[in-house]
């Protein structure tokens, strides 16, 4: 039985070779974007305001690759990838290893199994963070600050983080409003101030102000991450609410909880733990 490396590397393969490819005719895909032309060969900048935000074509042959590289999704329903040893040497380096992240295909499908794809159409980063967190909140816990550069191992402060409507060149700001003053959240009760917290975790680097990025392929094929960024080098991360674009067509669903882990040494940071909410806001 081959590995689950294997495996990974032979699915990457196959959506690098796809990359290098373009259909030979315009593909109709139908109401898919309201942002792209209906042809292929186009770049949706903004999905659909209701579910499923990516309408995939009735097209059998056209879809999108799921978190983790587990199925091709298509208004049909999922398919398994073809994962052939002839794939492994195809290359998984370069700008191909990670555009399964925002790329729809057309597959070639034998015996309901998906062994060779072509990219007919993108959607944008933005538009992807735009359309599954855009304006929403999220509240959780975060680690306090044990001694300088030091963090508690696990998150018990509470936070609450409220997002942009829009995200702009593949980022989404967002801003923890209850850094200073407490704020009502998801469950009506008051979330105390943070800086009121004997062992305040925003200090340094770590500010109210954050933004969210997708991280598909961070170090290995299908390490699909979403990133909490706290500037341009410091960062905390975890695949729990990486959206892929399977998940905007309503068929890969984001996990319950997002464990936000630092980057490296993980308690140079904060982590947090977090859920999404749809309530609450204002100052308590």
């Amino acid at each position: 039985m081959r590995s689950r490396v294997t495996l990974v590397l032979a699915a990457i393969g196959l959506l690098a070779v796809g990359a290098a490819c373009q259909p030979s005719d315009p593909i109709d895909l139908e109401d898919w974007c309201p942002t792209a032309g209906g042809n292929s060969l186009s770049t949706c900048t903004a999905l659909h305001p209701d579910d499923p935000a990516l309408r995939l074509p009735t097209n059998p042959r056209i879809g999108v690759v799921t978190r983790g590289g587990e199925a091709f999704v298509t208004s049909a329903g999922p398919l398994p990838l073809s994962l052939g040893p002839d794939l492994i040497d195809a290359g998984i380096s370069g700008s191909a290893r990670a555009e399964y992240a925002t790329t729809l295909y057309e597959a070639t499908i034998v015996d309901d199994t998906v062994t060779a794809m072509i990219a007919v159409a993108a959607v944008d980063d933005a538009a992807v963070l735009t359309s599954v967190f855009g304006g929403v909140a999220m509240e959780g816990t975060i680690a306090e600050l044990v001694e300088l550069d030091r963090y508690s191992s696990a998150p018990t402060l509470p936070i609450r983080i409220e997002f942009a409507d829009a995200a702009s060149d593949g980022r989404l700001a967002g801003t923890i409003v209850n850094a200073d003053r407490g704020f009502v959240g998801a469950d009506g009760t008051c979330l105390p101030a943070l800086s009121a917290a004997a062992r305040n975790p925003l200090v340094g680097f770590y500010t109210p102000e954050i933004w969210l990025t997708r991280a598909p392929a961070m170090a290995s094929p299908f390490d699909d991450q979403l990133v909490l960024n706290w500037n341009e080098w410091t960062s905390a991360m975890g695949p729990g609410f990486y959206p892929s674009l399977a998940t905007l067509a309503g068929a890969d669903p984001l996990d319950p909880a997002w464990e936000v882990a630092p980057v490296g040494d993980p308690l140079l940071g904060p982590s947090l733990d977090l859920q999404l909410v749809d309530r609450g806001g204002g100052s308590c």
